[in-house]
């Protein structure tokens, strides 16, 4: 299979509170928040792989699903989208994860965008150096990352970061509405963390095997927000 590492642009992400409110009739309409928030204030990933074992990762075949709900604006109009055939790994990037990597692909600069270069010679301990830890375990979700960061520890795993429409293709698991199961069974959200985030892969999975689609954690996507288009794309990339 052949992915396209290449013309993909910033970023959107969601933010787990809104994703798991008792109000989730547009809860893809929160995923585009992310380009409108001061990019260092992220979160964490999940990686799109082109080559990956299969115990980690969860394989789509060409997949088409109806994108938005066209309950608001920035979700309208629902759109029919065709995805080209992808992997996505089952889980967030855990903190041990993304410490092999800061390890071994940090100083590599074949993993990094021009621009991610130029943010990493300004930024040489990273953007959460400090807080990536912070009395968190190496199986919880790594947070405090930025867009560049979570881009480099793509490539260096031999995959990219997904677009909005893979995230929210696999994020529904097969449902047409916003949640795949008891939110208690399926999400870390503000009305059981206890503030705080949990290690990955606690929760029930949604039926593609994915964890975590709702709550725990914001997620990066790889293309920045944007109006969604009025006729049905394949693979789109958002907007430019």
């Amino acid at each position: 299979m052949t992915i396209n590492h290449h013309n993909l642009l910033l970023h959107i992400y969601k933010r787990w509170k809104y994703l798991c409110s008792d109000n989730l009739n547009n809860i893809f309409s929160k995923i585009c928040i992310g380009y409108r928030i001061y990019m260092m204030f992220l979160t964490l990933f999940t990686t799109l792989m082109s080559s990956a074992n299969a115990d980690t990762t969860a394989s789509f075949g060409e997949s088409k699903f109806t994108m938005g709900s066209g309950n608001t604006p920035d979700e309208t109009p629902a759109h029919v989208v065709t995805l080209s055939p992808y992997k996505i790994d089952l889980t967030e990037v855990s903190i041990q994860a993304f410490e092999q990597f800061v390890a071994d692909g940090w100083n590599d600069n074949t993993y990094w965008s021009t621009p991610g270069l130029r943010w990493r010679t300004e930024n040489a301990d990273g953007a959460g150096a400090t807080h990536r830890r912070a009395g968190r375990g190496d199986e919880h979700p790594v947070v405090a990352v930025t867009w560049y960061e979570a881009d480099a520890y793509c490539k260096w795993k031999g995959g990219r970061l997904p677009t909005e429409a893979e995230w929210e293709y696999a994020a529904r698991g097969g449902t047409k509405g916003a949640r795949y199961g008891k939110l208690d069974a399926v999400a870390w959200y503000d009305g059981n963390s206890g503030d705080k985030t949990h290690p990955v892969g606690k929760k029930k999975p949604n039926t593609f095997g994915l964890y975590d689609m709702l709550g725990n954690v914001w997620e990066w996507c790889h293309d920045r927000s944007g109006d969604y288009p009025s006729g049905a794309q394949r693979d789109p990339r958002g907007s430019a």
